[in-house]
């Protein structure tokens, strides 16, 4: 499923993550704000389902 899929294509990164959460898969990108946020829930304790990044070279979908 896609953030457009979902009706969170213009949703905050955190939101995003959030939802990923919330349905219980893991969220994969090609932003790095999102490396930021899992280190942030690393450090927080806080439980995520993973993150795959991907090169922004590469294209997804």
């Amino acid at each position: 499923m896609t953030a457009q899929e979902d009706n969170n294509s213009s949703a905050i990164d955190e939101i995003i993550l959030s939802r990923s959460v919330q349905l219980k898969r893991p969220l994969v990108t090609t932003g790095h704000d999102f490396l930021v946020l899992a280190k942030n829930c690393v450090a927080q304790g806080e439980a995520f389902t993973g993150i795959f990044f991907l090169s922004p070279k590469v294209s997804i979908g």
